[in-house]
């Protein structure tokens, strides 16, 4: 029997699995690289409050597995306990500093929020404070009501740098 060229020998199994791809879901893969792409932002402020505080910055991504698609997934500031992995169910004591002037419901904030919601765990924000060079963080009415309602059910902390 004649041997078949390399490169046909290469494309044989292809007849076995027509479905078998390479290629991640897109919808997946997007909320990938939003999720690193926010993960830049931050910079002194949030270094000076973790510092601060005795925390460790978290480099561990929180995602949803594929399929799922109600939740956006996140990089929190830090993680009580710094774990090496977040897996995406699990109820964490997640830690977030935002510096803007005006800080409304949204990003990465509001996906720890849902996720805190849904989860369980916990999730401690904090913001400028009037001692601070550049103002005090001013949350939204939208921002401020989601707080308070995850602090009555003691899953949120809302604090202000410097103290």
């Amino acid at each position: 029997m004649p041997r078949v060229p390399a490169v046909w020998e290469r494309w044989r199994w292809w007849g076995k699995y027509p479905r078998f791809n390479f290629t991640p879901d897109s919808k997946w893969e997007r909320m990938y690289r939003t999720v690193l792409e926010n993960a830049g932002h931050g910079g002194e402020f949030e270094l000076q409050v973790l510092q601060k505080q005795g925390y460790q910055k978290n480099t561990a991504l929180t995602l949803p597995p594929p399929g799922v698609k109600a939740e956006q997934g996140f990089i929190p500031d830090s993680v009580v306990g710094n774990p090496e992995e977040l897996v995406w169910g699990r109820p964490y004591r997640f830690v977030e500093v935002k510096a803007r002037a005006e800080m409304a419901l949204t990003g990465n904030l509001k996906a720890m929020m849902n996720y805190v919601r849904t989860h369980g765990g916990h999730i401690e924000v904090w913001f400028r404070s009037d001692l601070h060079p550049a103002g005090r963080t001013h949350p939204t009415g939208p921002l401020q009501g989601d707080l308070r309602r995850l602090e009555d059910l003691g899953r949120a902390t809302v604090r202000y740098f410097p103290e």
